[in-house]
């Protein structure tokens, strides 16, 4: 949806500007997402599964209110209600984190969140097969009613999954973030989660305009390669789970960015579309173990009495780097070029690696 909505906006005629306003409205309750976080806190005695429900049925709701609405006429409206619909799903995904933190043990997150890594991937990669493929054959209105049938289907999970018992017990979120927030591994966590995303964003949003502006690359071409990323993410982020429970998160971490630090300095020297290929796949391979350790490690810092909001933050901070950096992106190949832009999207790892020595992590299983 991120992709095709542009796709959408631009095909109604509307403006670059409009376009990318719209884009950006739509991240916001990503980035802020641990504001209806604590609701899930705070409510906590009705479970996880309560709300993952509430957060699809709003996205459901608003999609299908969005096949009946003309950007074109009404923009300001179809604005609302798709930042209405990134509510729900953000709700529902701050409920899942929290649903899978309560069940997990921290010897096992690593896995856990490979197993989640790898299920965004393949929904992604049919999603984007799937809805590409209707709205090109049948129009963007019927692809909105697709995207509701499609998270109508996947309720079914939830609905079919048995919840454990929680205790009776509403908690204060607020105070204990506070709390929480206090912590020095808390705040270095934190900036670690927003220094952490600058590499491999810049990188996300430079190798598009790398393969189209000096490779000269067709978009069918880019988008294959897209494709083929999602069979890579997968083992990757596998393997990485796999390896932080065994020698641990930052281990880990260190283990797949040193290797990545290197390879974004190859692409400096490469100007043929199979030499590139390689080390960009090898990177994508690499930042998906990363990824697993890293949301490990916030999982592990995470207290599970406010766990929807406490760990929504640190996603939040995530999605808000991931945002900055693209919107800096352009900035930044206008100043170094397309070739020394990978020099410093190689150093840009540097900085967190250094931070996350000093962050010091509680070995001690969580007691759930």
């Amino acid at each position: 949806m991120p992709v095709l909505i542009p796709v959408y906006l631009s095909e109604k005629g509307l403006s670059v500007e409009i376009i990318t306003l719209v884009a950006a409205i739509g991240w916001i309750p990503w980035i802020i997402k641990f504001s209806w976080s604590g609701i899930i806190d705070s409510f906590s005695k009705y479970k996880r599964k309560i709300f993952v429900l509430i957060g699809s049925l709003i996205a459901i709701i608003c999609f299908f209110l969005l096949a009946f609405i003309d950007p074109a006429v009404s923009i300001i409206t179809f604005t609302i209600i798709l930042f209405i619909s990134q509510i729900g799903q953000s709700f529902h995904d701050s409920s899942a984190d929290a649903w899978a933190i309560d069940i997990s043990q921290i010897d096992e997150r690593g896995k856990i969140n490979s197993a989640m890594i790898t299920g965004h991937s393949i929904g992604s990669g049919i999603g984007a097969l799937v809805l590409t493929l209707l709205a090109e054959i049948y129009g963007f209105n019927c692809l909105f009613i697709g995207v509701g049938i499609l998270i109508l289907l996947i309720l079914i999970i939830p609905i079919l999954t048995k919840e454990c018992n929680r205790a009776k017990k509403q908690e204060k979120v607020t105070p204990l973030l506070i709390t929480e927030f206090k912590k020095r591994t808390t705040q270095l966590v934190a900036l670690f989660a927003l220094i952490i995303t600058i590499s491999g964003s810049l990188l996300m949003f430079t190798i598009p305009l790398f393969a189209t502006n000096v490779l000269n690359l067709s978009i069918s071409q880019i988008g294959l390669i897209s494709a083929a990323t999602t069979f890579i993410i997968i083992p990757g982020s596998f393997i990485g789970g796999i390896i932080a429970d065994k020698i641990g998160r930052k281990k880990t971490i260190y283990s797949f960015c040193v290797p990545t630090i290197l390879l974004v300095l190859l692409i400096f020297f490469i100007d043929n579309l199979l030499l590139l290929l390689v080390p960009y796949f090898i990177i994508i391979f690499l930042n998906a173990g990363r990824g697993s350790a890293t949301n490990a490690m916030y999982m592990d810092v995470t207290n599970p009495k406010i766990s929807a909001s406490h760990y929504s933050i640190f996603n939040s901070i995530s999605v808000l780097g991931i945002v900055g950096t693209g919107a800096l992106s352009g900035v930044l190949i206008a100043a170094f070029g397309y070739s020394y832009i990978f020099v410093f999207i190689s150093l840009s790892l540097i900085p967190p690696l250094i931070l996350l020595y000093f962050i010091q992590l509680n070995k001690k299983k969580n007691k759930m």
